[in-house]
This record gives structure tokens, sequence and C-alpha cells, in this order.
């Protein structure tokens, strides 16, 4: 089975300490952008994942090729433009959880906001089964027309497409403009993909019960991210509710995306049902916030199932209506 992904591919530049910037403070440079992280991930456990994107003709550009040919990623998708590469500074709190500035349009004009339709390879979409979208390359065309294009495509083509809200209102001109534009994709999804503080966000929802009935109307499969507190699968009428595994956090960039490719990887590659796969999703989120950078800790099947076999069994329950 083959996967893509597409949307934004760009630096993360993480501080080695908690707080904000100062001078002379220490900075770290990571893969960044949510389909990327989600494809490394995917490609560790054992998936053939291609992914699209745009990066600049620079030292930067060079980098993520490499971390991604490195991490057997199919890179036929990256497209070199005449820009410099993507950046996201990240700020991190003592928790571990992280905000972001970003470098990119709409406050400079950057390489991976310049994959446009033609940079698309529809014979390679048309033998994948799953797409992964960012909501974040949404923000602004030529992007967004190449992504909804994809969307559209895979989706008529009979493949699961998830769509990850990965709000970023930084890149945005208004929320409700982020509103407007993710709502005219959702009939181009089959899967959800939102966080509880997303939800937060958009929608003024703080429980699971309120994110689902903002969104179950909709027809769609919903995965539900929570953090430490677990995480919840809504599949037709039935709710899977998992417990988090208990770690020390670090850095919970990439999480959510892992998180995703784990759940991928499990419940559609390897085909495990919704209370087998959501096990190794949890497990995936908890050890990629032991280390800095989205893709920082190395994680692979062998791996992920020692950590579960070490672990406590976490709670699994079906929620009721």
């Amino acid at each position: 089975m083959k996967v893509a992904s597409i949307g934004e591919i760009l630096v993360d530049i993480i501080p080695r300490k908690f707080g904000g910037y100062e001078e002379g403070m220490l900075l770290e440079a990571h893969l960044g952008g949510a389909p990327f992280n989600y494809a490394v991930t995917l490609s560790r456990l054992g998936s053939y994942v291609r992914g699209f994107g745009a990066v600049g003709n620079d030292e930067f550009g060079k980098m993520l090729i490499r971390i991604l040919e490195e991490n057997k990623v199919d890179t036929a998708g990256i497209k070199i433009k005449n820009a410099r590469t993507s950046l996201a500074f990240v700020i991190l709190n003592e928790n571990g959880e992280r905000s972001f500035f970003f470098y990119r349009n709409p406050w400079a004009n950057t390489a991976d906001t310049m994959f446009d339709v033609n940079d698309l390879d529809f014979n390679y979409l048309k033998k994948t089964s799953v797409l992964y979208v960012s909501g974040m390359a949404l923000a602004v065309s030529p992007l967004k027309d190449a992504v909804v294009e994809a969307m559209k495509f895979s989706y008529e083509n009979g493949s699961e497409v998830i769509f990850d809200f990965n709000v970023r209102l930084d890149v945005w001109r208004s929320k409700k403009d982020l509103l407007d534009t993710y709502t005219s994709v959702f009939p181009y999804a089959t899967i959800l993909s939102i966080s509880t503080d997303e939800a937060k966000i958009l929608y003024n929802a703080t429980e699971p019960r309120d994110i689902i009935k903002a969104l179950g109307g909709l027809g769609k499969k919903l995965w539900i991210k929570m953090g430490a507190r677990g995480s919840i699968i809504v599949d037709r009428d039935k709710a899977i509710y998992a417990e988090g595994y208990e770690v020390i956090a670090v850095d919970t960039t990439g999480a959510g995306d892992s998180w995703a490719a784990a759940l991928t990887y499990y419940h559609l590659v390897k085909g495990l049902n919704i209370e087998e796969a959501i096990i190794y999703a949890n497990a995936m989120g908890a050890l990629v916030v032991t280390s800095r950078g989205a893709i920082g800790r190395y994680v692979d099947e062998n791996i992920l199932n020692e950590f579960v076999e070490s672990q406590p069994k976490i709670k699994i329950k079906e929620l009721a209506p």
C-alpha cells in the first residue's frame, strides 16, 4: 500500500532551553512541516510514502531533502524553487508545549508556498490508498490550489484522505478565513484529525463530546488528539477512547503528526482494528515528546513494540453516544 502526504515543508528552529528568546541562546535546526513529520514516522515504521512539497535552493532545502532521503521517504514529489526555504521558530514552555512564529507567507515569500498544481504527480496519486493533508497548507496559493486538487483527485479515486487541522493562526489573515477555507475542503476528506487545543480555538469546544458534536454531523471519521490525556477515534456510530502513556515531555513538536502516522500504519496500512491501533498511536505520541524536534527520536516498529510491552496497559473504552 502506498501513502502520500502534501503541504508545508520547512525548518523548525528550536531553542535548547525553555522561555523567550535572548542574545546568545542556542538553537537547533530540525525538519518540520506536519506532512513531512508524518511521512518520516510512517517510513520508519515500514510504509512506502512520498511527500509533495517545495524547498528553496539553499542549504536548508538541501538539509531537508537529505533528512527525508536518509529516512527512506520518496522525495520525487519535492520541488526546488528559486526562493528561501521556509522557517518556523519554536518557543518552548517548561512542560514541553510550544508556540510558533513563521518566516513564511504572509510574512515572507518562501519556497513551500510556491508548490503548484503543475508540480503534482497524478499518476502516483492514483496508486495511493491514503493521502495526508495539513490544513496549514491552505493558507496561501499556489500551494493551496495544489492541495485542494490533490484532495479532490484522491477522494474521487477512493483513497482515504486525512485532513489534519494543524491550526497555525500566524499564517492566516483571520480565524474566519481559516474556518471558511477548512469548511470548503471538508467534502473531500474522509478523516478529520484535530487536537483539543485546536477545537477550543476554532469551535470553543473543550471536551470530547463538544468536539464530536461540532464535527460529527459532517459524516467523517474523527481522530481527536488530547495530548497527555490520550485520544479518541470516532468511526460511524462508534467512539473509542484510549488514555495516554505517562512520560516526561521535553518538546511536543510533531507529536500529533507522528500519532497520526502510527494510526495510519497500524489501522489503515496493516488493518488492525481501532482498539489495537490506537495503542500504538498513543505510544508513538508519547515517545516523540521525550526528545527535541518533531522527528528527533528514532522509533521503528520494534522500538514501539518494546515500549508498549514495557508499560502498564492503558485503559481503552467505548464512549456512550
